[in-house]
């Protein structure tokens, strides 16, 4: 892991917080896909938890994302409140 982060009960910690990552799946370099199955496939980058954000209105897309490891997905544009819980949930986990 980089400097400044740490490993508490399987999960990173960056100056002492639990950090979930956000992830949009348009990126203009490459497929978000692609790096949520490269963060699986890491033992130490897969604890973090991956929301993705996503204008693809897709179910397929949705459950491609589930399925490569995101905690959980949502369809831009987004409800604040609804995404600052999850990310809240996902902090204290």
């Amino acid at each position: 892991m980089g400097a400044g982060v740490t490993c508490d009960a399987g999960r990173p910690r960056l100056a002492g917080t639990s950090f979930p990552g956000t992830r949009d799946l348009g990126l203009p370099a490459g497929d978000g896909f692609v790096v949520l199955e490269r963060l699986q496939k890491n033992p130490q980058l897969a604890v973090i938890p991956v929301i993705v954000l996503s204008a693809r209105s897709a179910r397929d897309s949705e459950q491609r994302a589930l399925e490569a490891g995101a905690l959980t997905y949502f369809e831009k544009p987004i409800e604040t409140e609804e995404l600052l819980e999850v990310i809240e949930r996902a902090i204290q986990v």
